[in-house]
């Protein structure tokens, strides 16, 4: 299960510029619903042979809202990690057809950037150590931040490793207003 006792699968720190953030996880069993984002994944999981149970998710978020930053981890047992990323984004184009996606360089490392449209956060997904990172947030800047901050646990021993803090949040749906569905983000 991803959560904070599983280094290479927790969301990264919890905290960013002094805010102290609150983290939690979930199997695919707890957040898959009815909508069309959680039937993709479900649909998704079932053709590679695994259940809601076998989706492990985790997210940080600053419980203040003060944070424009939310950050979830994605990762399902013999599946890879680059898989579930590309099925996560199309779940998320049948929610939202006009998604654009476009690759980005962020903190030295090569991103896809999910734009949701005006008056909405972008995604920003990675994969790292076998899970999906999906790093949430209005402004590019923190993004990048947050990313550098999240460490890399397959770095080679003796490597430089980034420092720093870093938070996911809850949310649900990629509306900046903080609404929330059932859905990952």
């Amino acid at each position: 299960m991803v959560g904070p006792t599983t280094p290479s699968s927790r969301p990264p720190r919890k905290d960013c510029d002094s805010a102290a953030l609150s983290s939690q996880s979930w199997t695919g069993t707890t957040i898959l619903a009815e909508d069309a984002w959680s039937v993709a994944i479900t649909t998704f999981l079932t053709s590679a042979g695994k259940t809601a149970a076998d989706l492990q998710v985790g997210q940080a978020y600053d419980p203040t809202g003060t944070l424009d930053l939310s950050a979830g981890v994605f990762r399902a047992d013999g599946i890879a990690a680059s898989d579930l990323q590309a099925q996560m984004i199309k779940a998320w184009q049948v929610d939202y057809p006009d998604l654009k996606v476009s690759e980005v360089t962020m903190g030295g490392r090569m991103v896809t950037k999910g734009d949701f449209g005006a008056g909405a956060i972008h995604s920003y997904w990675f994969v790292r150590d076998d899970v999906v990172f999906d790093v949430q947030t209005s402004d590019e800047k923190l993004a990048e931040a947050a990313i550098l901050a999240i460490p890399d646990h397959s770095a080679p021993a003796g490597s430089p490793r980034t420092s720093g803090s870093a938070a996911p949040a809850p949310s649900g749906s990629p509306a900046a207003s903080g609404s929330s569905t059932s859905s990952p983000s």
